[in-house]
């Protein structure tokens, strides 16, 4: 591109950046962003937002708070997108408490969290088997007036079927159901695998057997008969 004498803008920058994370190469993606300020354009929060996400993914907390610490520093302000990928990516390390203090800051200074941020904590704090602050979270969602898609009821209810509480997620997936929401692969193979770990065989049948009239691919099925049912199931 420079050889032609075409120089690169910041959206040009951006789609190299996001391309490198996309294939776990954040670090690469860091190393753009420093050539990118060297030639005189400065990264903006989408930029930071996708090298933070994808550090932490990569498990490169370190670097990824550094990036957090810089990006204050050079007097580029955070938002909504750039708080929730903190809040992933701490949620995927293990600490959600710390997740919830960012959200927290976030709120203080007037960002208002979005679906994504809401699940990301609630997965966090199951993850470490803290169903009643995940709950407490979802009850947050609510009291915000940040509507629960499908996403949010897939992690809740898949969090209560592993925490044994089936009961409680039995009456989450029939709110969702009255409330519209769709649901996925996840939801149904969680209620469907603790249903069967419940002694429920056959309400676990009849629930794959609704899945197999959904808009569901192949392979996600396949995905949640082999967690439900230990033999294989005959389409």
């Amino acid at each position: 591109m420079v050889l032609y004498k075409c120089v690169p803008n910041d959206v040009t920058y951006g789609t190299i950046i996001n391309g490198l994370v996309k294939q776990g190469r954040a670090v690469d993606g860091v190393r753009v962003m420093i050539s990118m300020e060297e030639r005189g354009h400065y990264a903006n929060e989408y930029v930071f937002s996708v090298l933070i996400s994808g550090l932490f993914k990569e498990g490169k907390s370190e670097e990824a708070m550094r990036l957090w610490k810089e990006m204050s520093e050079k007097g580029c302000k955070p938002n909504t997108v750039v708080y929730s990928a903190l809040i992933d990516g701490f949620c995927r390390e293990g600490k959600p408490d710390d997740a919830k203090e960012i959200l927290s800051e976030m709120l203080t200074k007037g960002f208002m969290p979005n679906a994504f941020t809401y699940s990301s904590l609630m997965r966090g704090f199951f993850k470490t088997s803290n169903s009643h602050k995940a709950i407490l979270v979802w009850k947050e969602m609510a009291n915000n007036k940040c509507m629960h898609n499908d996403v949010c009821y897939s992690v809740l209810i898949n969090g209560l079927c592993e925490d044994g509480k089936l009961e409680e997620a039995m009456m989450v997936w029939k709110q969702m159901l009255a409330r519209g929401n769709k649901p996925d692969v996840v939801s149904y193979s969680s209620m469907i695998h603790g249903l069967c770990n419940a002694g429920s065989v056959e309400k676990g049948l009849k629930l794959f057997n609704e899945m197999l009239c959904q808009d569901i691919t192949y392979f996600s099925m396949l995905f949640a008969s082999s967690r439900a049912f230990p033999m294989p199931l005959t389409f």
